[in-house]
């Protein structure tokens, strides 16, 4: 017999309208709603990206930025700071972790996947209404609410742990850069003098020269200033070694292309302490991003200790199935070809409790972990500032010293010595003893100056924040 058109229908067009309404809401189900730290870390995500360079790759080895033109420096500390925040491979690396981590929310919150099922009678069922043929279901699992929450905020407070070791990595690429540059400057400002000391001798040598012409000077006079003369080139040279592995090792943390050229600035910096009282910058060691990070991987587990423990509680399972039928034998055979709707729900009973408890022991325990660590991490921090302001305070005691006390008296020596050895006083080993020192006690306090800088961009990095210095006129 031939099956009558109107029952030729397709399924999708069959399904009632509630069925469909039920697939609708079910599919919206899987993409359960933004929180707000997960909306808060998403925005600073997408702000941070659009100040860092591009990552590319370029050549048959996969070299990362080379495709680049090496850029200019005009030597500030600024511009080489906002080049390696934009272009460090470190810090890029970092960043790429926190985006990572920004899509494990919506991966872990979602639920069970929909099963859509079908079976054809091989034999079909005869019934008052007609024939069986196609069974259609659908069924969805739902497990315990907090199942899913508690794992979507405990991947968000992951997020935003990431977050926050992306900003305390960015504080160490700044100090890095800072540290690097201090040195090229260090090592700069100590060619200066060494170019000096190397004037001041050949100046020297001309004058014993004349003496030892006139015979009121030994030979041996000229030939120990000639040698310190050597010696002072000698020095000159290793300096140019240690300024190109200076400026190679700042090029790095930059992520610079090979052979940047790293200018540095000759002014010397300011040296002083902070403003703030050690009660404000050990609060702010507190609030480091990277000891905040330590704290919220802690509140993570502690989410993810309530998602095991929604393991021990029952799921439910809805489904329908749809039994599409033909029509029946007698056409005139009321409701022929009515198919048949059957509504399911189940339970899932969880019996292994003793697994889900350990599960969820673990989760608390190493909630506690990271606890420990952050109180440890915070002790360390406290640890380090005193070191720094340690730091800060004797680097300031001795510019102070040198430069108001010693460079100016070791300078009046030195034109003492040299007038007596013009007037047959003095020898030379005194006037060589006396330039010796007069150049030291520079080169010392030019040393506790980037000391001092060294320090400060350490300060900063172990507060969290920009430290603002003491008055000029307390210094």
């Amino acid at each position: 017999m031939r099956v009558p058109r109107r029952n030729s229908r397709s399924v999708c067009s069959q399904a009632p309208t509630w069925l469909l309404a039920f697939l609708s809401v079910s599919m919206s189900l899987s993409s359960a709603c933004i929180g707000a730290i997960e909306r808060s870390t998403r925005s600073d995500l997408e702000r941070v990206d659009g100040g860092l360079a591009p990552l590319v790759r370029s050549g048959e080895e996969g070299e990362l930025g080379q495709d680049e033109p090496a850029p200019q420096f005009n030597g500030s500390l600024a511009a080489y700071q906002a080049y390696a925040f934009e272009h460090s491979p470190e810090l890029r690396a970092s960043f790429e972790a926190w985006r990572a981590a920004t899509y494990r929310p919506g991966k872990v919150r979602r639920i069970p996947e929909l099963v859509v099922s079908y079976a054809g009678f091989i034999r079909s069922v005869e019934t008052r209404v007609g024939p069986q043929r196609h069974k259609l279901g659908i069924q969805q699992w739902f497990p315990w609410p907090t199942k899913l929450s508690a794992a979507g905020d405990a991947e968000a407070l992951a997020a935003r742990s990431a977050q926050r070791q992306f900003e305390a990595y960015a504080l160490q690429i700044s100090a890095e850069v800072s540290t690097a540059f201090w040195r090229l400057w260090w090592i700069d400002r100590r060619q200066e003098i060494e170019s000096i000391e190397i004037e001041l001798l050949r100046t020297l040598a001309e004058l014993v020269k004349v003496r030892v012409e006139a015979s009121v000077a030994d030979i041996s006079d000229l030939t120990r200033i000639n040698l310190r003369v050597e010696h002072a080139v000698d020095s000159l040279a290793s300096l140019d070694r240690e300024e190109q592995i200076a400026s190679v090792a700042l090029v790095r943390v930059l992520g610079a292309p090979a052979g940047t050229a790293t200018p540095v600035d000759k002014t010397s910096p300011a040296l002083g302490l902070p403003v703030e009282d050690p009660a404000m910058l050990r609060q702010a060691v507190a609030e480091h991003p990277q000891i905040e990070a330590v704290g919220l991987m802690s509140d993570s587990f502690d989410e993810r200790a309530r998602a095991q423990r929604a393991d021990r509680y029952p799921s439910l399972g809805l489904g329908v199935d749809w039994i599409i039928t033909g029509p029946a034998l007698d056409p005139t055979m009321a409701d022929s070809g009515k198919d048949a709707v059957v509504g399911m729900a189940a339970i899932k009973v969880p019996l292994s409790l003793g697994a889900y408890a350990a599960g969820e022991n673990e989760a608390k325990a190493r909630g506690r972990m990271y606890r420990a660590q952050e109180l440890a991490a915070r002790n360390r921090a406290i640890e380090e500032l005193g070191r720094v302001m340690a730091i800060l305070r004797d680097a300031k005691r001795r510019l102070k010293l040198y430069e108001g006390t010693m460079i100016p008296l070791a300078e009046t020596s030195y034109e003492a010595v040299q007038a007596s050895y013009q007037s047959g006083r003095a020898n030379v080993d005194e006037i060589l003893v006396a330039e010796r020192e007069f150049l030291d006690l520079q080169l010392k306090a030019l040393r506790a100056r980037a000391d001092g800088a060294s320090a400060w961009a350490l300060l900063e990095r172990v507060v969290g924040r920009p430290v603002r210095a003491e008055p000029e006129d307390k210094r």
